[in-house]
């Protein structure tokens, strides 16, 4: 009685999923080819669900990164079964004229339940006996890498495409889902609904924590997740696609299959068809606002002053620590700063009220970004006299496009800019109209109020508050 271990495979996640019935299928082919043998199945089926088998040159490799194809080799070779059938042989992919040489050396056959060789009884098989197998595999060989070459040109060119038409390239953002395949995507006004509100808390100053935990209370689970993350909630802000914007190929994969960006110059974009959540506005909003935080080195942050302050000597950002015993330090190792939290407040709270009687007295320059749109202005017109270089074959169609995104790159950033410049301009208006009614009310304010809305406001009007040893203070207010 022959000996079979049956080996099944998908290549990506989606098509293991219960409801494609591909490995089901594929187990079910190969018991009934192996009771046609009046074989004995010894071992359970070695499934690769959602493993690809292409890209190695190294079967060592492929059986450490593909557990169940090393569990079947290993099987093999401790004697468990002395056939390994499968539904076909591109079920091994790129890896296998590597297994068969592998099979060949333990004298263990390979064997495919859709093949018209024959199965031969394990004493009287001799590897190098019979080119059957071989050649079975040479062709399914050649046959799989013409239907993956075809879906991968396929890919190449129909998902760009799709994108400079205005379609959703691959698949369906949340808050959207897709018609027809030549048709822009629907928006789900329920999902709609509460990515707008992510944008309203975000620019009002909550923390990416805060937007999730509001989130999560709104009712509504991202896909493919219970709860919702940080990463998540940034990636809904940050994607253009809300604006109407559709951009492809931000990314690639390298060799080792790791995602890596690519250059600007190589994306494709084009303006949506689909009915967006925001304008262009909003979305310079947004990102004018991530840049704030990054450049803060801070978030609105739970406690007041999250991030407004730093060590005169390290230069380092000044943490809150503990639970029953809070207090601040730097990270220097020993810390140059160490107080007790509720102290360092009311420090900070007064310096802050002192330093602003003075502070009053700046005038606000309503027209702060002027000089920005004149550079955006500027950068408009080298735009232009690119454009006439390209018509009077000073450029090259490939050097034209790689200035103008350079260009335009830069003219997205000065927009951001002005818009940071007049958000700050309105919170500047709003915070020293707070403290002309009442400074002593202020310093209540810092201390009590909502963290969020504290350390929104002030980061609009202070760079940063930095911390002698001798807990003296220094405000650096924004010019």
């Amino acid at each position: 009685m022959i000996r079979f271990a049956i080996l099944a495979g998908v290549s990506t996640d989606p098509q293991a999923r219960k409801d494609k019935l591909s490995i089901p299928d594929q187990i079910a082919f190969c018991r009934q080819k192996i009771s046609q043998f009046e074989g004995v199945e010894t071992t359970e089926p070695f499934v690769l669900d959602g493993y690809s088998r292409t890209g190695y040159d190294s079967l060592e490799v492929a059986m450490s990164e593909i557990p169940p194809l090393g569990a079947a080799i290993a099987a093999a070779q401790a004697d468990q079964y002395d056939v390994l059938i499968m539904d076909n042989f591109d079920r091994l992919g790129d890896l296998a004229f590597n297994v068969k040489t592998r099979f060949k050396k333990i004298n263990k056959q390979l064997f495919s339940a859709r093949q018209s060789g024959k199965l031969i009884p394990p004493d009287q098989y001799d590897p190098y006996a019979s080119e059957d197998a071989d050649i079975e595999m040479y062709v399914q060989g050649i046959i799989q890498t013409y239907r993956i070459n075809k879906i991968r040109r396929g890919w190449r060119i129909g998902v760009p495409e799709r994108a400079r038409n205005g379609l959703h390239p691959l698949s369906v953002t949340f808050g959207y889902h897709a018609r027809g395949k030549d048709e822009p995507a629907e928006q789900i006004p329920a999902e709609i609904a509460l990515i707008r509100h992510m944008k309203d808390w975000f620019l009002s100053g909550k923390t990416l924590g805060d937007i999730c935990t509001l989130a999560d209370a709104y009712g509504i689970k991202p896909r493919r997740a219970d709860t919702w993350s940080r990463q998540v909630v940034k990636r809904i802000l940050r994607n253009p696609y809300y604006s109407g914007r559709i951009e492809f190929g931000r990314y690639k994969l390298d060799g080792d299959r790791q995602r890596v960006p690519v250059p600007p110059s190589q994306w494709v974009t084009a303006p949506g068809r689909h009915e967006p959540v925001w304008d262009e506005e909003s979305r310079l909003a947004i990102l004018a606002e991530f840049e704030r935080r990054d450049g803060q080195r801070a978030r609105a942050g739970t406690y007041p002053l999250t991030g407004l302050l730093e060590c005169s000597i390290c230069k380092l950002r000044v943490y809150r620590h503990g639970k029953g015993w809070i207090y601040v330090t730097c990270p220097a190792q020993p810390p140059h700063i160490t107080m007790r939290y509720e102290v360092a407040l009311e420090i900070v709270a007064d310096q802050v009220v002192r330093s602003l009687r003075e502070y009053k007295s700046r005038p606000i320059d309503p027209n702060g970004g002027e000089a920005i749109q004149r550079e955006i202005e500027l950068q408009q017109q080298l735009r232009g006299r690119i454009q006439e270089g390209f018509e009077s074959d000073l450029y090259t169609s490939i050097e034209a496009h790689t200035r103008i995104v350079a260009v335009e790159t830069e003219i997205e950033r000065l927009l951001r800019k002005k818009d940071r410049v007049a958000r700050q301009a309105e919170q500047q208006v709003a915070l020293l109209a707070f403290a002309d009614q009442d400074l002593d009310r202020l310093h209540h304010w810092i201390l009590h109020d909502d963290p969020t809305t504290v350390n929104h406001l002030l980061t609009a009007l202070c760079e940063k508050i930095i911390i002698t040893p001798d807990h003296e203070l220094d405000v650096v207010w924004r010019s």
